[in-house]
């Protein structure tokens, strides 16, 4: 179970992820933003707290 903490934490990252699909779409002209806004909790949540990732 994820803890508060946890929580808000990928609350965050996922807003972080919504704005920057918006400004990179923008900057390209091109692209679906409310795709990719859609996206962000999933994303956030599977990357920043399942997936093992290690660069």
């Amino acid at each position: 179970m994820a803890t508060e903490n946890t929580v808000t934490t990928l609350e965050r990252m996922a807003n972080l992820l919504r704005i920057r699909s918006i400004e990179s779409t923008q900057a390209a002209n091109s692209g679906h933003p409310t795709s990719c806004a859609s996206m962000a909790e999933i994303t956030s949540t599977l990357f920043f707290n399942v997936m093992r990732y290690d660069p």
